[in-house]
């Protein structure tokens, strides 16, 4: 039997909005073609020859709490703010729409179908997307901005070292101005703990046993 994670164990293994930005990305990567230039942040300089451009980058990470606030452990409902824009050179309108929408269909595939990003996260609360139109020096352009609003939980459990280390029992039976002629019991327990996944004695001890958190 393996042993369950510790406290720590647990918060450490929390997703962040940083795993769920990269994780994003890699996608993004992997599945929309067509851009020249791919960046982790957002475009705020660039150049022609960097055209077509697409970054996806994190702009906020919101966390409200999962029911009461003040009850049981820190528990958040996490919303990853992440912008996505593609940037293109076209040469009329018509066309810089239809490849723009062909972009952003395939940003959605990339995310919305894949099975191991959707295993991360807890949904998508919500998408927006614009279009802006504009020039690089004199060159028009068009770009797609879309932020999407995606949610996961965390969860902060408390990490309490175990110092229960001795139990020391004194018995007085029936009463004290008895217990003179009553055989009485005097003993100390002395406990050793080891983390979890240590040997005790040549062996593991089962779970229960091994685990200091819990």
């Amino acid at each position: 039997m393996n042993a369950p994670l510790t406290n720590r164990e647990i918060a450490e293994s929390n997703t962040t909005a940083e795993i769920i930005w990269s994780a994003a990305y890699e996608r993004i990567f992997a599945a929309v073609k067509g851009f020249t230039t791919y960046r982790r942040t957002p475009a705020l300089t660039i150049q022609p020859d960097d055209l077509p451009c697409l970054s996806v980058y994190l702009l906020r990470d919101r966390e409200t709490p999962i029911g009461d606030y003040n009850v049981l452990e820190p528990r958040f409902y996490q919303r990853a703010h992440l912008g996505i824009s593609g940037m293109i050179l076209a040469s009329n309108v018509d066309q810089q729409l239809q490849l723009l929408a062909s972009k952003v269909m395939a940003t959605r595939i990339a995310l919305y179908t894949d099975p191991a990003f959707i295993r991360l996260i807890s949904g998508f609360e919500s998408s927006d997307t614009k279009l802006v139109f504009g020039r690089v020096g004199e060159l028009p352009v068009a770009e797609y901005q879309m932020e999407l609003v995606i949610v996961f939980e965390a969860i902060w459990p408390p990490y309490v070292p175990d110092d229960f280390l001795r139990i020391h029992l004194e018995t007085v039976f029936p009463s004290p101005d008895e217990a003179a002629s009553t055989q009485q019991v005097k003993a100390t327990w002395d406990f050793e703990f080891i983390e979890a996944g240590g040997t005790y004695g040549g062996h593991t001890p089962d779970w229960p046993f091994n685990n200091r958190d819990w």
